[in-house]
Protein backbone atom coordinates (compact mmCIF):
# COMPACT_ATOMS: atom_id res chain seq x y z
CA UNK A 1 0.00 0.00 0.00
CA UNK A 2 1.41 3.33 -1.06
CA UNK A 3 2.05 5.73 1.84
CA UNK A 4 0.30 9.04 1.15
CA UNK A 5 -0.83 12.03 3.20
CA UNK A 6 -4.31 13.48 3.43
CA UNK A 7 -5.47 16.92 4.15
CA UNK A 8 -7.94 17.79 6.94
CA UNK A 9 -10.62 18.44 4.32
CA UNK A 10 -10.18 14.93 2.84
CA UNK A 11 -10.38 13.26 6.23
CA UNK A 12 -13.49 15.31 7.13
CA UNK A 13 -15.11 14.35 3.80
CA UNK A 14 -14.41 10.69 4.54
CA UNK A 15 -16.19 10.96 7.90
CA UNK A 16 -19.15 12.71 6.34
CA UNK A 17 -19.43 9.98 3.74
CA UNK A 18 -19.27 7.37 6.48
CA UNK A 19 -22.04 9.02 8.46
CA UNK A 20 -24.27 9.14 5.37
CA UNK A 21 -23.88 5.40 4.83
CA UNK A 22 -21.76 5.50 1.63
CA UNK A 23 -18.12 4.93 2.72
CA UNK A 24 -15.30 4.76 0.22
CA UNK A 25 -13.95 1.17 -0.25
CA UNK A 26 -10.43 2.17 0.72
CA UNK A 27 -11.56 4.38 3.65
CA UNK A 28 -10.05 2.19 6.34
CA UNK A 29 -6.66 1.94 4.64
CA UNK A 30 -6.43 5.67 4.04
CA UNK A 31 -7.40 6.58 7.59
CA UNK A 32 -4.96 4.04 9.00
CA UNK A 33 -2.09 5.43 6.92
CA UNK A 34 -2.90 8.97 7.91
CA UNK A 35 -3.09 7.95 11.50
CA UNK A 36 0.36 6.33 11.47
CA UNK A 37 1.89 9.44 9.93
CA UNK A 38 0.19 11.69 12.43
CA UNK A 39 1.25 9.49 15.37
CA UNK A 40 4.88 10.05 14.50
CA UNK A 41 4.46 13.82 15.05
CA UNK A 42 3.42 13.39 18.74
CA UNK A 43 1.81 16.87 18.79
CA UNK A 44 -0.70 17.57 21.53
CA UNK A 45 -3.81 19.71 21.43
CA UNK A 46 -4.19 21.40 24.83
CA UNK A 47 -7.79 21.77 25.98
CA UNK A 48 -8.97 24.07 28.76
CA UNK A 49 -7.70 22.74 32.04
CA UNK A 50 -4.38 21.56 30.59
CA UNK A 51 -5.50 18.12 29.37
CA UNK A 52 -3.42 16.88 26.38
CA UNK A 53 -5.29 14.95 23.67
CA UNK A 54 -3.63 13.37 20.65
CA UNK A 55 -5.09 14.46 17.30
CA UNK A 56 -5.97 11.00 16.03
CA UNK A 57 -7.96 10.34 19.22
CA UNK A 58 -9.76 13.59 18.75
CA UNK A 59 -10.87 12.51 15.28
CA UNK A 60 -12.22 9.17 16.43
CA UNK A 61 -13.75 10.76 19.53
CA UNK A 62 -15.55 13.28 17.33
CA UNK A 63 -17.07 10.52 15.23
CA UNK A 64 -18.05 8.43 18.24
CA UNK A 65 -19.37 11.45 20.14
CA UNK A 66 -21.55 12.54 17.24
CA UNK A 67 -23.13 9.10 17.03
CA UNK A 68 -23.47 8.83 20.84
CA UNK A 69 -25.09 12.24 21.15
CA UNK A 70 -27.60 11.35 18.49
CA UNK A 71 -28.51 8.12 20.30
CA UNK A 72 -28.63 9.67 23.77
CA UNK A 73 -30.62 12.63 22.49
CA UNK A 74 -33.15 10.27 20.99
CA UNK A 75 -33.45 8.31 24.21
CA UNK A 76 -33.88 11.46 26.24
CA UNK A 77 -36.57 12.73 23.91
CA UNK A 78 -38.47 9.44 24.06
CA UNK A 79 -38.12 8.96 27.80
CA UNK A 80 -38.93 12.51 29.00
CA UNK A 81 -42.45 13.10 30.30
CA UNK A 82 -44.49 16.24 29.55
CA UNK A 83 -44.59 17.37 33.17
CA UNK A 84 -40.80 17.48 33.26
CA UNK A 85 -40.62 20.07 30.51
CA UNK A 86 -40.67 23.01 32.86
CA UNK A 87 -38.09 25.27 31.24
CA UNK A 88 -39.05 25.51 27.60
CA UNK A 89 -42.37 24.51 26.09
CA UNK A 90 -42.01 23.34 22.44
CA UNK A 91 -44.19 25.22 19.95
CA UNK A 92 -47.28 23.36 18.67
CA UNK A 93 -47.17 21.66 15.29
CA UNK A 94 -49.11 23.29 12.43
CA UNK A 95 -51.77 20.57 12.60
CA UNK A 96 -52.42 21.11 16.28
CA UNK A 97 -54.56 23.99 17.57
CA UNK A 98 -52.82 26.49 19.76
CA UNK A 99 -54.04 26.02 23.29
CA UNK A 100 -54.96 29.15 25.16
CA UNK A 101 -53.26 29.54 28.55
CA UNK A 102 -55.53 28.58 31.44
CA UNK A 103 -57.27 31.49 33.07
CA UNK A 104 -57.55 31.82 36.79
CA UNK A 105 -60.27 33.76 38.53
CA UNK A 106 -59.02 36.32 41.01
CA UNK A 107 -59.78 35.18 44.50
CA UNK A 108 -60.87 37.84 46.98
CA UNK A 109 -58.29 39.18 49.34
CA UNK A 110 -58.13 37.18 52.54
CA UNK A 111 -59.87 39.00 55.35
CA UNK A 112 -59.17 38.74 59.08
CA UNK A 113 -61.21 36.59 61.45
CA UNK A 114 -63.36 38.42 60.45
CA UNK A 115 -61.16 41.39 61.23
CA UNK A 116 -57.57 41.79 59.99
CA UNK A 117 -56.15 38.73 61.71
CA UNK A 118 -54.98 37.39 58.36
CA UNK A 119 -51.61 38.22 56.85
CA UNK A 120 -51.18 41.49 54.95
CA UNK A 121 -52.33 41.61 51.35
CA UNK A 122 -51.14 43.94 48.56
CA UNK A 123 -51.71 47.64 49.02
CA UNK A 124 -55.30 48.77 48.65
CA UNK A 125 -56.09 52.11 47.03
CA UNK A 126 -59.85 52.26 47.66
CA UNK A 127 -60.93 54.22 50.75
CA UNK A 128 -61.82 51.98 53.71
CA UNK A 129 -65.39 51.73 54.96
CA UNK A 130 -65.64 53.95 58.04
CA UNK A 131 -68.79 54.33 60.17
CA UNK A 132 -67.29 57.56 61.63
CA UNK A 133 -67.70 56.83 65.33
CA UNK A 134 -67.54 59.67 67.83
CA UNK A 135 -64.90 59.84 70.53
CA UNK A 136 -66.15 58.90 74.00
CA UNK A 137 -68.97 56.88 72.46
CA UNK A 138 -69.86 53.22 72.40
CA UNK A 139 -69.78 50.79 69.50
CA UNK A 140 -70.90 47.17 69.43
CA UNK A 141 -69.46 44.19 67.57
CA UNK A 142 -71.69 42.76 64.83
CA UNK A 143 -69.73 39.59 64.05
CA UNK A 144 -68.09 36.76 65.94
CA UNK A 145 -64.33 36.41 66.33
CA UNK A 146 -63.38 40.00 65.68
CA UNK A 147 -59.63 40.47 66.03
CA UNK A 148 -58.11 43.07 68.35
CA UNK A 149 -54.60 44.27 67.53
CA UNK A 150 -51.97 46.29 69.35
CA UNK A 151 -51.58 48.70 66.41
CA UNK A 152 -53.84 49.87 63.57
CA UNK A 153 -52.32 47.63 60.89
CA UNK A 154 -52.12 44.00 59.81
CA UNK A 155 -48.31 44.19 59.63
CA UNK A 156 -46.19 41.85 61.74
CA UNK A 157 -45.43 44.72 64.13
CA UNK A 158 -49.09 44.66 65.23
CA UNK A 159 -49.62 42.00 67.88
CA UNK A 160 -52.71 39.81 67.63
CA UNK A 161 -54.49 39.97 70.98
CA UNK A 162 -56.63 37.28 72.56
CA UNK A 163 -59.39 36.39 73.03
CA UNK A 164 -61.29 37.27 69.86
CA UNK A 165 -64.42 39.35 70.37
CA UNK A 166 -67.83 37.72 69.97
CA UNK A 167 -70.84 39.55 68.59
CA UNK A 168 -72.57 41.94 70.99
CA UNK A 169 -69.53 43.24 72.90
CA UNK A 170 -69.72 46.94 73.73
CA UNK A 171 -66.56 48.93 72.93
CA UNK A 172 -65.68 52.41 74.11
CA UNK A 173 -64.02 54.52 71.38
CA UNK A 174 -61.01 56.50 72.60
CA UNK A 175 -59.30 57.67 69.38
CA UNK A 176 -60.36 58.80 65.94
CA UNK A 177 -60.18 56.28 63.12
CA UNK A 178 -56.93 55.47 61.35
CA UNK A 179 -56.96 54.26 57.74
CA UNK A 180 -54.41 51.53 56.99
CA UNK A 181 -54.22 48.37 54.85
CA UNK A 182 -57.69 49.00 53.43
CA UNK A 183 -59.40 49.17 56.84
CA UNK A 184 -60.68 51.90 59.15
CA UNK A 185 -59.28 51.14 62.61
CA UNK A 186 -60.63 52.30 65.98
CA UNK A 187 -58.86 52.25 69.32
CA UNK A 188 -61.34 50.80 71.78
CA UNK A 189 -61.70 49.73 75.40
CA UNK A 190 -64.13 46.85 76.02
CA UNK A 191 -66.87 47.46 78.55
CA UNK A 192 -66.32 43.85 79.64
CA UNK A 193 -62.84 43.62 81.24
CA UNK A 194 -62.53 40.01 80.07
CA UNK A 195 -61.57 41.18 76.57
CA UNK A 196 -58.44 42.99 75.38
CA UNK A 197 -58.21 46.68 74.58
CA UNK A 198 -56.61 47.76 71.32
CA UNK A 199 -57.44 48.43 67.68
CA UNK A 200 -60.26 46.83 65.70
CA UNK A 201 -61.25 47.22 62.06
CA UNK A 202 -64.69 48.72 61.54
CA UNK A 203 -65.58 46.79 58.37
CA UNK A 204 -64.24 44.41 55.75
CA UNK A 205 -62.78 45.68 52.50
CA UNK A 206 -65.97 44.56 50.80
CA UNK A 207 -68.03 46.85 53.01
CA UNK A 208 -69.40 44.31 55.51
CA UNK A 209 -69.72 46.17 58.84
CA UNK A 210 -68.00 44.58 61.80
CA UNK A 211 -68.85 47.24 64.40
CA UNK A 212 -71.43 50.01 64.56
CA UNK A 213 -72.40 52.83 66.90
CA UNK A 214 -74.29 51.76 70.00
CA UNK A 215 -76.47 54.34 71.76
CA UNK A 216 -76.03 54.86 75.48
CA UNK A 217 -78.93 54.89 77.91
CA UNK A 218 -78.26 57.93 80.06
CA UNK A 219 -80.10 58.58 83.35
CA UNK A 220 -81.66 61.89 84.25
CA UNK A 221 -80.17 64.16 86.91
CA UNK A 222 -79.54 63.92 89.77
CA UNK A 223 -78.12 60.42 89.41
CA UNK A 224 -78.81 57.88 92.10
CA UNK A 225 -76.27 55.23 93.14
CA UNK A 226 -77.92 52.34 91.30
CA UNK A 227 -78.08 54.40 88.12
CA UNK A 228 -74.45 55.39 88.54
CA UNK A 229 -73.48 51.76 88.93
CA UNK A 230 -75.38 50.74 85.80
CA UNK A 231 -73.34 53.19 83.72
CA UNK A 232 -70.29 50.99 84.15
CA UNK A 233 -66.73 52.23 83.86
CA UNK A 234 -67.14 54.43 80.77
CA UNK A 235 -70.87 55.13 80.66
CA UNK A 236 -70.67 58.38 82.64
CA UNK A 237 -68.03 59.74 80.26
CA UNK A 238 -70.13 58.70 77.25
CA UNK A 239 -73.30 60.28 78.62
CA UNK A 240 -72.06 63.48 80.21
CA UNK A 241 -68.54 64.24 78.99
CA UNK A 242 -67.02 67.01 81.11
CA UNK A 243 -70.38 68.57 82.07
CA UNK A 244 -71.09 69.25 85.74
CA UNK A 245 -73.67 66.78 87.09
CA UNK A 246 -75.15 65.87 90.45
CA UNK A 247 -75.13 62.59 92.33
CA UNK A 248 -77.57 61.99 95.16
CA UNK A 249 -76.86 59.37 97.80
CA UNK A 250 -74.60 58.46 100.69
CA UNK A 251 -71.02 59.69 100.54
CA UNK A 252 -68.13 58.60 102.71
CA UNK A 253 -64.33 58.65 102.66
CA UNK A 254 -62.07 56.18 104.45
CA UNK A 255 -58.41 56.48 105.31
CA UNK A 256 -56.45 54.15 103.04
CA UNK A 257 -52.98 53.05 102.11
CA UNK A 258 -53.29 52.16 98.44
CA UNK A 259 -50.47 51.55 96.00
CA UNK A 260 -51.86 53.24 92.93
CA UNK A 261 -50.92 51.97 89.49
CA UNK A 262 -51.71 55.40 88.00
CA UNK A 263 -50.63 58.76 89.38
CA UNK A 264 -50.40 62.40 88.38
CA UNK A 265 -53.56 64.40 89.21
CA UNK A 266 -53.83 66.01 92.65
CA UNK A 267 -57.18 64.30 93.28
CA UNK A 268 -55.78 60.81 92.64
CA UNK A 269 -54.73 59.91 96.19
CA UNK A 270 -53.60 56.69 97.77
CA UNK A 271 -54.35 57.75 101.37
CA UNK A 272 -58.10 58.14 100.88
CA UNK A 273 -60.87 56.03 99.40
CA UNK A 274 -64.23 57.72 98.75
CA UNK A 275 -67.47 56.08 97.66
CA UNK A 276 -70.91 57.11 96.52
CA UNK A 277 -73.43 54.45 97.48
CA UNK A 278 -77.02 53.60 98.19
CA UNK A 279 -78.95 50.35 98.08
CA UNK A 280 -76.90 47.84 96.05
CA UNK A 281 -75.01 50.44 94.00
CA UNK A 282 -71.56 51.66 94.99
CA UNK A 283 -69.09 53.69 92.97
CA UNK A 284 -65.68 55.08 93.81
CA UNK A 285 -65.36 58.86 93.37
CA UNK A 286 -62.42 61.25 93.74
CA UNK A 287 -62.35 64.27 96.02
CA UNK A 288 -61.29 67.20 93.88
CA UNK A 289 -61.59 69.78 96.67
CA UNK A 290 -65.22 69.13 97.63
CA UNK A 291 -64.41 68.31 101.26
CA UNK A 292 -66.29 65.02 101.24
CA UNK A 293 -67.31 63.63 104.65
CA UNK A 294 -65.21 61.09 106.52
CA UNK A 295 -65.98 57.56 107.69
CA UNK A 296 -69.59 56.72 108.49
CA UNK A 297 -71.03 58.52 105.51
CA UNK A 298 -73.63 61.21 105.09
CA UNK A 299 -76.50 61.61 102.68
CA UNK A 300 -76.17 64.51 100.32
CA UNK A 301 -75.76 65.77 96.80
CA UNK A 302 -72.35 65.69 95.18
CA UNK A 303 -71.50 67.96 92.26
CA UNK A 304 -68.68 67.04 89.93
CA UNK A 305 -67.71 65.85 86.47
CA UNK A 306 -65.96 63.25 84.38
CA UNK A 307 -63.12 64.10 81.96
CA UNK A 308 -61.23 66.27 84.43
CA UNK A 309 -58.52 68.43 82.76
CA UNK A 310 -55.81 66.87 84.96
CA UNK A 311 -56.49 63.48 83.36
CA UNK A 312 -53.93 64.27 80.69
CA UNK A 313 -51.20 64.17 83.37
CA UNK A 314 -51.96 60.56 84.34
CA UNK A 315 -48.98 58.21 84.10
CA UNK A 316 -48.21 54.58 84.88
CA UNK A 317 -46.46 54.33 88.27
CA UNK A 318 -45.52 50.65 88.55
CA UNK A 319 -43.14 48.39 86.68
CA UNK A 320 -43.49 48.14 82.89
CA UNK A 321 -44.90 47.19 80.57
CA UNK A 322 -47.29 50.11 80.82
CA UNK A 323 -50.62 50.24 78.99
CA UNK A 324 -51.02 52.48 75.98
CA UNK A 325 -50.90 56.18 76.92
CA UNK A 326 -54.36 56.85 75.44
CA UNK A 327 -55.79 54.02 77.53
CA UNK A 328 -54.23 55.41 80.71
CA UNK A 329 -55.62 58.86 79.99
CA UNK A 330 -59.08 57.47 79.29
CA UNK A 331 -59.04 55.53 82.55
CA UNK A 332 -58.51 58.83 84.40
CA UNK A 333 -61.10 60.68 82.32
CA UNK A 334 -63.68 58.04 83.26
CA UNK A 335 -63.26 58.85 86.97
CA UNK A 336 -65.84 61.11 88.64
CA UNK A 337 -64.16 64.06 90.38
CA UNK A 338 -66.25 65.78 93.06
CA UNK A 339 -65.97 69.55 93.22
CA UNK A 340 -68.74 70.28 95.75
CA UNK A 341 -70.84 68.50 98.34
CA UNK A 342 -73.72 69.41 100.60
CA UNK A 343 -75.61 67.37 103.11
CA UNK A 344 -79.33 66.93 102.40
CA UNK A 345 -81.90 64.53 103.82
CA UNK A 346 -82.83 61.73 101.43
CA UNK A 347 -86.16 59.93 101.75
Amino acid sequence: MTDQSFSDAQIRAAFIARSEGSPSPDLADRIGTATRRTRQLRMLVVLPGGLGIQPERLLWAAAISATSLALVGGLLFVGRQPDEQTSVVPPPSPSEPVASPPTTSASPATSPLPSPSAEPTPAVTTPPVDPVLDLDSFAVTLVDQLRVRSQPTVAESSEKLEPLLPAGVRLFVIEESVAADGYAWYHVLPADPGYPSGWVAAASRDGEPWIEAAPSECPSLPIEPLEMDSLGVYGGLACFGDNEIQLMGEVSCETADVDLTIGGPSWLRGDQFCTFSGGVGTRQIQDGGAGLPGPGGLNGIVTGHFADPQSSSCVWTVDPPAPDAAEITTTCRAMFVATDWKSVPID
